[in-house]
Formats: structure tokens, sequence, C-alpha cells
């Protein structure tokens, strides 16, 4: 199948340029030591683009910035047959990727009910407090005289707590030996969120070259949903920056209530209606900055998050003394 060519074409360059090993090779790598030792062991990965970035992020210290709240949030992605090995995460499991929430190392599993949305440093108006989703309201409001307010995007919160998306917490959740070694001895920061980004392939190109070689033309192609006249559904799952989640209500046959979190909503969102930073403004708190006019520390920070700017839009005031950045 061409579908297999391509994808055999992309392990072999990840592999080579990227990694600097197998795949296998890869995923033998458990624990902070281990990947020391694998940095060391030849100059094929010292030279990689991970072996690289891994060495650049320590020179400049990008592994003792960003951390955040250290809670972390799943949808969880690749529903997998019943008693699935997963290497990563040691046992059976039901996901490639586990849904769940963890805080730290910790995890629980994931209830969508538990997930709120608050407004009060949003430009929306409508309620107090967090509200559910499927009651949320969205009606934009902006105005100058509400000096509190300072973004478009609204607070999402699990347990009226934020969390953090993305692939770290991708492998937080599923437990995957190295990342949670590397949260443990260091707390999340720039070099654990971009690394899990770019090892993320070896998770994903093992499970695709299994489900394409299971793949039948025999099978119908497209199943046509049932009409559905009065009810409610929701959505979740992990997009490539986190979880994404769609909530919707429809009544006589039309949609009339509809709302959507996105992954950039949970990592940049403003505060809540506590007055809680959202997970990537707390990362920035502490941050020594080298030069005021060129703040490039915390663009690592931000960036780390992998955001996406229509998603989510904060503002800046200048020329104010001590109050150059509003967040």
């Amino acid at each position: 199948m061409q579908c297999e060519h391509i994808l055999a074409r992309f392990r072999h360059w990840y592999e080579n340029r990227i990694l600097g090993c197998s795949i296998e090779r890869w995923r033998e790598i458990r624990t902070r030591s281990d990947l020391d030792n694998w940095l060391s062991e030849s100059l094929a990965h010292r030279n990689s683009e991970v072996g690289f970035f891994i060495t650049y992020c320590r020179n400049l210290g990008l592994d003792k910035i960003g951390g955040g709240h250290d809670r972390f949030i799943s949808y969880g992605a690749f529903e997998l047959p019943p008693d699935t090995k997963v290497q990563s995460q040691g046992e059976c499991a039901t996901h490639l990727f586990s849904p769940g929430v963890a805080y730290g190392t910790n995890t629980e599993p994931l209830d969508q009910q538990n997930i709120t949305e608050h407004i009060a440093y949003s430009w929306f108006t409508g309620y107090e407090g967090g509200k559910h989703p499927f009651d949320g309201m969205t009606n934009p409001y902006a105005s100058g005289g509400e000096k509190a307010k300072y973004t478009w995007a609204k607070a999402p919160r699990y347990k009226n707590q934020p969390a953090e998306t993305g692939p770290l917490a991708e492998m937080l959740v599923s437990q995957n030996g190295l990342f949670t070694d590397l949260v443990t001895s260091e707390g999340a920061n720039v070099l654990s969120r971009q690394l899990a980004r770019l090892v993320r392939p070896a998770q994903l190109i093992p499970a695709m070259e299994t489900w394409l070689a299971e793949t039948t033309t025999d099978e119908a192609f497209y199943r046509k949903p049932p009409k559905i006249t009065d009810g409610e559904g929701f959505g979740l799952i992990e997009a490539s920056r986190g979880g994404l989640g769609h909530w919707v209500k429809i009544s006589n046959g039309v949609i009339d209530h509809y709302q959507i979190i996105t992954p950039t909503a949970w990592n940049g969102s403003p505060r809540d209606s506590e007055g809680v930073r959202g997970p990537w403004e707390e990362a920035l708190v502490g941050t020594s900055i080298r030069e005021n006019d060129n703040a490039v520390e915390l663009e690592h920070i931000v960036r780390s998050f992998d955001p996406c700017l229509v998603c989510t839009v904060h503002t800046m005031e200048r020329g104010k003394a001590g109050k150059t950045l509003t967040i």
C-alpha cells in the first residue's frame, strides 16, 4: 500500500534525523539516567535533532524554567483492543495515550463532568464562577471600563483547578517512565515539554504500522450517522496540541447550544474567579530575564506550550511604569 510506503520513509527519516537511533532503541530509555547514557553513547545520538535539543536546552538553562501548576489533563487517544500491552505504560491499557488527570506524577481517571469554564477575566458576560460547557454561555463583551478583563479566552478548569494539556500531559497521564522521572526530578519545564512533543512519533509510528497492516478494503469506508432530533453529547479527543472538547445540544433537529474548549484555552487561560492563573501564566512567574528589551526567556516558555493564537489573545499595555505586561 502507498500509505505503508510513505510511513516507512517517514520512519527512516525520523530515526536517522530526529532520534539518531531506531525507535526501538529510543523506547528503551525509561529514566533520566538512561537518557544521559543514551546521549553519551554515540555521536549519532548527540548530533541528532533530539540530542542537539537536549544539549541546547541544558546549556541555556531551559530545563530550569517554565514549571507551572504541576497538574496535567489528557482526554486519551487511540482506543486499543482489550488486553493490549503498551510498552511505555508497563501494563494493559485502554488507549495508546491514556485518558486521565495527573497531579505531578499521581494520576486519576478523567470525568468530563468536572470540567468548568470561568469568565471573570475574559471579555464575556453572563455568569459568576464556573459553568460546565453544557451550561456555559458565550456572550462577547469588551469594554475599557472593565480593567480586570484582558483576553477572549475563557478559563477552563478541572475540579476548579487549572491543568496543562499537550504531549507532556499525555506522557505523564500514561505514566511514561522517562517523563515521569524527568518531572519527578526536575519538575515540568521547557525541555521536558518540548522533548515530549519531539518524541511523540516514537509512540505513534509503530502503532500506525500495525493499524495499516490490519486495514482491509472489504469493510465499509463510511457509515452514515443516524438522524438526531433531540439530545446532547460531547466529544473529547487529543489533538496535536492536547485535549480538545466539543459539547453540543440538539433540539428539533437543529443545534441550539455548542461549546468548544481548545488545548490553547486550557494552557493559555486567564485567571479564574478565584484569581488563579492559567498554566502558561503560572509558568512565567519568577523567570529571570537577562535583557528587559528582549525577553526571550518568556518566549521560550510560552512557545513550549505550542500556542495557537487564534484560540486565545492576551493584551499588552505599554508606557505605564510597573505595568508593561498584563497576564
